[in-house]
């Protein structure tokens, strides 16, 4: 682990705000692990959807949020909460959030994840806000309603209204992150912490942040809190 600064004392906020894929649990996207329990044809029609996204200067996060579904097939929520089922904590996770909420924090999500999996986590974890995208069957098809986007709803947005609804100052927040989407909070908090990063995905990210934490046991983070 790493500090830009040397941290000589405990940071003392109010407020931690989580991202889930790679921080909360050990998969870095819950996107990615539908697609791989779908199979290989799902993974190279959504793989060729996400380059599309990526390279196009129309296509919102919504509609590439609502077409990667669509690629999905012929599935139900049922089959999709038995893939997302598998997925674990990050080792220490439980063990964080309860001394966290000992000592006095209040503890959020926020995540372009589905809600398939985040209210899960957010109900064993005992988290006290959750932000996130949300998986739901009408008609026998799926459909994604996107909450939390890359571009007309990012997380830094959700996180400026939560900041205002506690009457907390954005000195008072700490982001626990992984990569580039993480970034924008990590601007916005008092103090953030780079955990587990994929290095491919958060050479911005750990330039930003004032901590990144490799070890992959989120208990790290409490010397720091």
């Amino acid at each position: 682990m790493m500090a830009k600064n040397q941290l000589k004392n405990k940071i003392t906020k109010k407020l931690i705000v989580f991202d889930v894929g790679g921080v909360l649990v050990k998969e870095r996207s819950c996107w990615v692990t539908v697609r791989m329990g779908l199979g290989q044809s799902v993974i190279r029609k959504c793989a060729a959807l996400r380059r599309k996204y990526f390279s196009s200067k129309t296509m919102s996060y919504e509609n590439w949020a609502k077409e990667d579904v669509k690629l999905w097939g012929n599935v139900n929520l049922k089959e999709i909460k038995k893939i997302l089922d598998k997925v674990l904590l990050t080792n220490g996770a439980k063990e964080t959030c309860k001394t966290l909420k000992n000592k006095g924090y209040s503890l959020a999500i926020i995540s372009t994840g589905l809600n398939v999996l985040v209210e899960r986590v957010k109900k064993e974890l005992n988290i006290d806000y959750a932000f996130y995208n949300g998986l739901y069957e009408k008609n026998r098809k799926l459909l994604v309603k996107v909450n939390v986007s890359l571009d007309k709803n990012p997380k830094d947005k959700i996180l400026r209204k939560l900041i205002k609804k506690l009457r907390i100052k954005k000195e008072d927040v700490v982001v626990v992150g992984d990569n580039e989407d993480d970034r924008s909070m990590m601007k916005l908090a008092g103090f953030s912490i780079v955990f587990n990063p994929d290095y491919k995905k958060s050479k911005m990210a750990r330039k930003t942040a004032d901590l990144v934490i490799r070890k992959r046991d989120l208990r790290e983070i409490l010397k720091y809190l």
